[in-house]
């Protein structure tokens, strides 16, 4: 006779486990070489650094990188993309490198925080501006990398 609770715990079990440990992790998988323009758009960027590692993000239709560096004992993390190259940047700070106005911000805001790190994030975003005449209007279209048109504006 056929205990069919017994089946579906198992059933469950094995799903459980196969979820949890199944699937390769990032960290897990070998880790890919960097493509040529990517590496030889770090080192222009970047010429004293060292890259400590990278791997590719997001879908199948974008190129693009994150990859991780070391300058001075001080990490570094950029994203990259073939059509616009550098888009992010996030590098460790010591505590003298933060800005005084930026510190005494901070400080007016947490009196007896403790620092345990300091980054300095950079987003670069690129757009770019046709002018266009329609129909004796003119216009500005302002337009993603991926082509996206992200605002018409009037110029009459």
């Amino acid at each position: 006779m056929i205990n069919h609770r017994k089946i579906a715990w198992a059933s469950i079990f094995t799903a459980v486990v196969l979820l949890v440990w199944g699937p390769a992790r990032a960290e897990d998988r070998p880790a890919r070489p960097l493509p040529e323009w990517v590496r030889s758009l770090i080192t222009k960027h970047f010429p004293d650094a060292q890259i400590q590692g990278g791997h590719r993000e997001g879908d199948e239709d974008e190129q693009r990188y994150e990859v991780k560096l070391k300058k001075d004992g001080r990490h570094i993390s950029t994203d990259v993309t073939a059509d616009v190259g550098v888009v992010e940047i996030d590098e460790e700070l010591r505590q003298d490198q933060v800005p005084e106005k930026v510190m005494k911000s901070f400080r007016r805001a947490f009196p007896k925080g403790e620092i345990k790190r300091s980054e300095k994030s950079t987003d670069i975003r690129v757009t770019y501006h046709i002018e266009v005449t329609t129909d004796g209007r003119k216009r500005e279209v302002t337009l993603s990398p991926r082509g996206k048109i992200l605002e018409i504006e009037k110029r009459d």
